[in-house]
């Protein structure tokens, strides 16, 4: 097994802290969906809950209206059973006028029991539809959420298999880059590049003749401009340079015999 550079062993750390910020990153959009979820649980629960609240009120407004209705009935009953005993003209005359009174208002509460009765048929209807509809959408948010706590368990497991990788990564990166590292993974996306040539991969950033010596010597070296740490890829290298050879060797003009 060949032994890893220093640099291959940084790189290998900042792969395993990308995968745990993916990771993490992963589980809690899972969390914001189920929470997200249950609001929209609660918000249809509460709509559905209003309904039925309205199918009450407009029960117990058929119930007022109907007892009503009964009274007046009876009221009704008894005038007319008073009228048919009644000798007096007078007195007649004045129970019938009562008794147009009683009827008029007995008709008229008729009507509104009967646009009571359609009202509270209508709001029937309507509960009976949202709930049907209402259990269906719980039920596929319900889905939701148990598959976001599925993978939120999965995800879990994965997290603590990456922090084993990373505590075995670190193990072969002296504590001073380790530093260096901890210092600039959470501002840079990328804290480790190569170099280019002469030059920082990221800012292009031409690095100094000693500067350079070192980082052949040490395997990492901070750049002077954006302070990422700079290695050098002796393959990616050396296919820079071929490919570039091949790019002049395509421009050179042949020379006429």
């Amino acid at each position: 097994m060949s032994v890893k550079t220093l640099w291959q062993n940084l790189k290998v750390l900042v792969d395993c802290d990308r995968n745990i910020l993916q990771t993490e990153a992963t589980i809690k959009d899972a969390h914001s969906g189920i929470e997200k979820n249950k609001k929209q649980i609660a918000q249809l629960l509460t709509a559905l809950e209003t309904k039925k609240t309205i199918c009450t009120r407009e029960r117990k407004n058929v119930a007022l209206l109907e007892l009503q209705a009964a009274e007046f009935k009876a009221a009704e009953d008894e005038k007319r059973l008073k009228l048919n005993n009644i000798k007096d003209q007078r007195e007649f005359r004045a129970i019938e006028k009562e008794l147009q009174a009683i009827s008029q208002k007995s008709n008229n509460l008729e009507d509104a029991l009967v646009q009571s009765w359609q009202a509270m048929e209508h709001a029937i209807k309507t509960l009976e539809q949202e709930t049907i509809a209402t259990e269906l959408k719980i039920a596929a948010l319900q889905e939701e959420i148990t598959a976001h706590n599925e993978l939120i368990q999965k995800t879990d497991k994965t997290i603590e298999h990456l922090m084993i990788d990373r505590t075995q990564a670190t193990v072969n990166i002296p504590e001073e880059w380790l530093i260096k590292y901890n210092r600039m993974k959470h501002s840079l996306q990328d804290p480790i590049v190569p170099v280019h040539g002469t030059s920082c991969s990221s800012c292009f950033y031409t690095i100094i003749k000693q500067d350079y010596a070192n980082l052949k010597k040490v395997g990492l070296l901070p750049c002077r401009s954006c302070y990422r740490l700079l290695y050098i890829d002796t393959d990616l290298d050396t296919e820079t340079k071929e490919a570039g050879q091949d790019a002049q060797e395509k421009t050179t003009p042949v020379s006429s015999q």
